[in-house]
């Protein structure tokens, strides 16, 4: 920190937001510290808390359950002071307790036979009194050493109940229920003496809530604690306690370093560590740097930490006596009698004594016909494993053979499995036998830096766990981990991954020591293959690349994989989409139906069964789609998904339609048959002949369907899907479709000297193909300007993919390179993307690609280089991964490693052309930063090549130096490079961003940025916090004085200091004010304060941006003018042509507007047309598809409708009617013309960026379904 003016000014990092991360939080905020940050590893908050409502509007408690003691309880406070506690007693047997008896508990042993009451009574009364005594501390000497198991045994072998068989038997499942209470396996294991340490709050142990449960308590919590204060998905990598930095004062700090999976680091003067000791056992020894000390470790090993579990059955209606409150099963020898719970192995006993530990069943609230059983230990970490079916039929068994009652069939289930939970490995915690609790908690609880090493300084407060993902290394290659090839594609990956986590997941390996391992190794083989960027790295650098990326230390439950993951990755019928081809998909023309779903959504497994049936029924008329937002997060949010599952219809040219119908097969089937073109023609005696002639003399076949009267006829519904089929002309056909395709007219086999739309038979003119490099079939599109300009589509050979690529392609340019054209000595400057097919990421780039093409036409060439075609080529330039895009500019070569994306490479190219970031070096770094003007103000990121978080700064940084260009110079150091210099700059952790400030005396003096978010916003919006401010702040005389009668032109920025979007916006218009000063003066208004002023200007909404000109001695209107934009870089463009209008007002009646171009700008460069320009030159691309001869079958036969109606030998006559366009300064792209606008004595360098499409293009389908018209009827030309 910079400032040290007082504690409220520390940074503090809370990691977990479970009640005791969220309560520090609120009580921090509360007491006025400013810089709180909660890190949360999971998609919600609550931690233990899990408030749930499943199946009906009335909450389920899957977590914590109630409110335990009154007096000195905070929580109990919450819910007295809220009126959030349940009416009544404060004990109600009504929310399922698992350790108390009632009076309305039904006892059954295991023959079937009530256990009679009266020896219920008396054995539960002297075990209260016993567990009493080791509360109170009140033991014998000779049971104070003993486990709590061996004092229960010796005391109650004492009492005259022993001697009876029932009073064993419930004495035994006392015990059984005490094990849920302390979250154990056994008593055995837990101390006696030590459980007296535990303090009992006065009033009722069991304070029941009401119908908002724990969630309720939690929305308290949250009111003070700001929404944006808390990260989820968050989880932490690692923490450094040991660091230490000079401050601006005399004082030192010791600040600590948080690093999450994700790369992000955050420094904190303090941490707050609230997560489970669970995940700490299991990861604690590595995730400290440097190790906690000896007494935190041996605290965290020898503290207990178990597992309860739920097992919630719902029922159609209420079986048990209105009377009865639980069904408690008493078994006549369980796991917790001493001898058969030692003699169990972790094997094959377990599947006939794990449901022994299920104490009984006992009502829910608010579930009239919902009961909940209770299992704990080891016993219930072993149910986990098993699945829900399994265990619920396990749970009728109990329940009917111990009463004997009429026990209906279950009709849903939810079943905690807090054990198998990575993130939280347990419930609570218990003191062994042999353990001084008291100090290991003390130890446990105490501060790092400890206070002698730390001057009285507290850095570090852990009070429990910690989440750690682990760092998982292995020399093995991935693909064979998951026994995949390099080609196979993100479904495959997916399905290899299942198929090995549901043999090789430790939780049906129990016995394997080494499971957890050898599955580690396969999830982390699946979690960097899946992402395209991850894989990337891997291919090109191996596991060196990966080593910021911690991915794999994470996986779920063997249920999770069996039942939530690849929901629909077997069913052929359903396309499983990503944000790879989702776009390609439903922009293709045909009609999708998507389901977004999310795998853990109960719902979404409800309709899976119906989405099968339903793409089965509809296979071949409409595409189905499923995309996984569990995995396409981004994906779904760009569409606006808040909810699960929801299904949309998606076709090119039409909003996205949502289904809100029944998810039943007919309502999905009516819904989708809505969007289905088809025209069935009813045909009688009567119009037969004449119906049948009209379609041949529009070149239009029929398929006719006869049947009589009494039967054998195709439904209504049956015959508008096969008249879809046959209209949309589906890849996946019915039967009769593929048929119908056999008798259709095969292609035009095209030669060299003829190429339009059609096939090449490669056998045949062997010649061509292998002078173009074409050794497969593939589809090519050659752009109509030569042989040698084409595109070959390296896609799915689904439909939609090539039709996708079609349009794409035809439109953009970019070029298949061979040899002979190659850019190795070209002049202009070359984008080469060096690629593989098989590589999804690649095929991933290349519609990107395409599209950024179309944005730097004029300015920048496009080619793909195929390396499994081009190995030599691709050698020369020694290019070890794919993708790997490079920039030639004649003798200068620059590697892309930005994002996957149009944008970013747009982004990367404006940053070479126009490059805004200064390389500095030591000499550089003295010359323009240590002996800067002082009105100058520098940023400077330090930082090294191989560190991820650097990398992922790099984009940001630019960004913000774009931004700020003209305000704040900035630069970089590479200390990799410049390793001393950095060290001698005390540079210590990277990437570490100074900001130099202008007007310094010290020019050597720096700020340290230190905020939580390095995105260009939070950087530009630090950096302008330095700098003096160029806005003014105007009083309602300033307004009337200066803006309304002043002779200064003045934009405003109404605001209100409440509004998040007004503090967001103010360091934006303080560009606007840099970018316009000396010609807009720019000032801000506070409405808040200046009520009147606002209204009288017409205000309302904030912020409101307006401009005042000054137009001569006329007095300008109170609300000025309007702007619609809160981006400097725009606000500044209208300022400017705004002012150009009334330096021409006056004029602009003389001038003559026939030659007149409107100025246009892309994100390269900008340019105005000021000349009238010659037509376009028409352009005729070429849709080809290369075969080996007779081949028949696959993409070519799937293909042949699809290609002939791109136009075939029609084309011609299409060309004959198309114009070309003569109006000065347009250009017209379409699927079939391609034309630029070139201004005379302006050449491709002058930044003229071509203009884009106008209107709607037509596209090859729409265009080659209306070929037929054109040349019937010239006219509709």
């Amino acid at each position: 920190m910079s400032d040290c003016s007082g504690p409220e000014d520390a940074k503090v990092v809370i990691i977990g937001s479970g009640f005791a991360g969220l309560a520090a939080a609120a009580t921090l905020v509360k007491a006025g510290f400013k810089n709180v940050l909660v890190l949360e590893a999971k998609e919600r908050i609550g931690g233990r808390v899990n408030t749930t409502k499943p199946f009906t509007e009335n909450i389920i408690e899957v977590g914590a359950n109630w409110i335990h003691g009154q007096k000195g309880n905070p929580l109990y406070k919450i819910a007295k002071e809220q009126n959030l506690l349940s009416e009544g007693a404060c004990a109600s047997r009504n929310m399922c307790l698992p350790r108390s008896v009632s009076s309305r508990d039904y006892f059954f042993k295991e023959d079937g036979k009530p256990v009679p009451k009266k020896i219920v009574d008396q054995v539960s009364s002297l075990f209260s009194k016993l567990t009493d005594k080791a509360f109170d501390d009140e033991l014998a000497p000779k049971h104070r050493d003993l486990t709590l198991g061996a004092y229960l045994d010796d005391a109650f072998g004492e009492s005259p109940l022993a001697a009876t068989e029932d009073g064993q038997q419930v004495f035994e499942w006392c015990k059984r229920t005490e094990c849920t209470d302390e979250a154990c396996s056994s008593l055995y294991e837990v101390s006696a003496s030590q459980i007296s340490n535990y303090t009992a709050l006065e009033g009722g142990f069991f304070n029941t809530l009401g119908p908002g449960g724990y969630r309720a308590i939690l929305d308290v919590l949250l009111k003070d604690v700001p929404s944006e204060t808390i990260k989820c998905n968050a989880p932490v990598k690692s923490i450094r306690w040991d660091l230490v930095k000079e401050g601006n004062c005399e004082d030192e700090r010791c600040p600590v370093q948080i690093v999450c999976e994700n790369g992000q680091s955050f420094e904190a003067d303090h941490v707050i560590v609230t997560v489970s000791l669970g995940v700490l056992k299991e990861k604690g020894a590595t995730m400290f740097e440097p190790a906690l000390p000896a007494n935190k470790l041996s605290a965290i090993k020898n503290l207990g930490f178990g597992i309860v579990d739920k097992i919630f059955l719902f029922f159609e209606k209420r079986f048990w006596p209105e009377d009865c409150e639980g069904i408690q099963m008493v078994w006549k020898e369980g796991p917790e009698d001493k001898d058969v719970y030692d003699s169990l192995s972790e094997g094959d006993a377990w599947k006939t004594t794990w449901f022994k530990k299920i104490t009984g069943f006992d009502t829910v609230a608010r579930h009239p016909t919902a009961l909940c059983g209770w299992i704990t230990g080891r016993e219930a970490l072993y149910m986990e494993k098993l699945q829900d079916s399994e265990i619920g039929d396990t749970c009728l068994r109990l329940l009917r053979s111990f009463t004997g009652w009429s026990v209906p069939a279950v009709s849903k289930m939810l079943i905690s499995r807090w054990g198998s939970d990575s993130q939280v490995r347990g419930s609570y915690t218990f003191v062994p036998d042999g353990v001084d609790g008291v100090a290991a908690h003390k130890a446990l609880a105490s501060p790092l830096p400890p206070k002698d090493k730390s001057g009285g300084k507290r850095h570090l407060q852990v009070l429990f766990a910690v989440w750690l993902f682990v760092t998982i290394s292995s020399d093995e290659d991935y693909y064979k981990l998951l026994g995949i090839s390099k080609e196979a594609s993100t479904r495959e990956i997916r399905q290899a991954f299942k198929k090995l986590a549901l043999t090789m997941h430790p939780d049906k390996n129990p016995n394997d020591a080494t499971a957890h391992e050898k599955f580690l190794k396969i999830n982390r083989a699946y979690e960097v293959l899946k992402d395209e960027d991850l894989r990337k790295k891997y291919d090109k650098y191996g596991e060196k690349g990966l080593q910021d990326e911690q991915q794999g230390g994470r996986y779920e439950s063997w249920n999770y994989y069996r039942y939530d993951f690849g929901i629909y990755d077997d069913d052929p019928e359903i396309t499983t989409l990503d944000r790879g081809d989702f776009d390609a998909a439903v922009n293709s023309g045909e009609v999708w139906f998507v389901n977004f779903y999310f795998p853990r959504c109960s719902h979404c497994h409800d309709l899976a069964p119906t989405w099968r049936e339903f793409a089965k029924e509809m296979d071949g008329v409409i595409r189905i789609g499923a995309v996984n937002c569990g995995d396409n997060g981004m994906l779904c949010r760009s569409k606006g998904i808040n909810s699960y599952p929801s299904l949309y219809v998606f076709r090119a040219g039409m909003k996205p339609e949502k289904y809100y119908g029944d998810r039943t097969k007919s309502g999905l089937t009516t819904f989708a048959m809505q969007f289905v073109e088809s025209k069935v023609t009813e045909l009688w005696q009567g119009n037969i002949f004449s119906e049948i002639d009209r379609a041949f003399a529009e070149r239009i076949g029929w398929l006719i369907t006869f049947c009589a009267d009494t039967g054998d006829c195709l439904e209504p519904q049956t015959r508008r899907k096969l008249a879809g089929m046959l209209f949309i002309l589906s890849l996946d056909t019915k039967e009769i479709y593929a048929q119908v395709l056999q008798h259709l007219p095969d292609l035009e086999i095209l030669t060299k000297s003829s190429f339009e739309v059609g096939k090449v038979d490669c056998v045949a003119d062997s010649e061509l193909c292998a002078s173009l490099y074409i050794q497969k079939p593939c589809v090519a599109v050659f752009k109509g300007v030569g042989i040698h300009d084409f595109e070959i589509h390296h896609g799915k050979d689904a439909l939609y993919n090539v039709v996708a690529f079609a349009k794409e392609s035809v439109n953009a340019h970019v070029t298949t390179l061979r040899p002979e054209n190659f850019p190795s000595h070209e002049k202009e400057p070359w984008l080469v993307d060096f690629f593989a097919p098989w590589c999804p990421p690649c095929r991933a780039l290349l519609p990107e690609l395409r599209k950024a093409s179309i944005q730097l036409f004029g300015q920048l060439k496009f080619g793909t280089l195929d390396c499994t075609v081009h190995e030599r080529l691709c050698n020369m330039y020694n290019i070890h991964a794919y993708p790997t895009t490079v920039i030639f500019n004649k003798s200068s070569i620059h590697e892309y490693e930005g994002h996957h994306s149009a944008d970013g490479i747009l982004e990367f190219i404006e940053d070479l052309v126009n490059p805004v970031v200064v390389t500095l070096t030591p000499e550089s770094f003295q010359e323009l930063v240590k002996r800067r003007k002082s009105s100058e103000t520098w940023m400077v990121d330090f930082y090294a090549p191989w560190c991820g978080p650097c990398q992922a700064l790099l984009p940001e940084w630019r960004r913000m130096a774009r931004m700020l260009s003209g305000i704040v110079n900035v630069g970089t150091v590479d200390c990799q490079k410049h390793h001393s210099f950095c060290q001698g700059e005390n540079v210590r952790a990277y990437p570490e961003i100074r900001l130099f400030p202008q007007n310094n005396n010290r020019r050597d003096q720096y700020q340290s940025y230190n905020g939580w978010h390095r995105d260009a916003f939070s950087l530009k919006t630090w950096a302008l916090s330095s700098l003096p401010r160029a806005s003014v702040d105007l009083s309602p005389e300033d307004f009337k004085r200066k803006v309304l009668g002043g002779k200064d032109h003045w934009v405003l920025d109404f605001y209100a200091p409440w509004c998040g979007p007004c503090q967001q916006f103010a360091p934006e218009f303080e560009v606007l004010a840099r970018m316009m000063k000396g010609t807009v003066r720019a000032g801000k208004v506070d409405c808040q304060a200046h009520f009147q002023t606002c209204q009288n200007a017409g205000i309302t909404a904030y912020p409101s941006v307006r401009f005042y000109p000054h137009i001569g001695t006329t007095r300008r209107d109170q609300g000025g003018e309007h702007i619609n934009s809160r981006d400097a870089t725009v606000i500044a463009d209208i300022l400017r042509q705004r002012l150009q209008q009334l330096a021409l007002q006056g004029k602009s009646s003389k001038l003559k507007p026939e030659n007149s171009c409107i100025s246009i700008s892309s994100s390269i460069s900008t340019g105005a047309c000021v000349a009238q320009l010659p037509p376009p030159v028409q352009v005729h691309p070429n849709f080809l598809h290369f075969s080996k001869g007779e081949e028949k079958g696959g993409v070519q036969s799937a293909r042949r409708p699809r290609a002939q109606m791109f136009g075939g030998r029609n084309v011609q006559g299409l060309w004959q009617h198309i114009k070309p366009f003569s109006s000065p300064c347009q250009s017209v792209r379409s699927s079939l013309h391609s034309a630029q606008c070139v201004c005379p004595g302006m050449g491709a360098g002058t930044g003229l960026t071509p203009w884009p499409p106008r209107g709607h293009q037509d596209t090859l389908l729409t265009l080659a379904s209306r070929i037929r018209a054109l040349e019937e009827n010239p006219s509709v030309a």
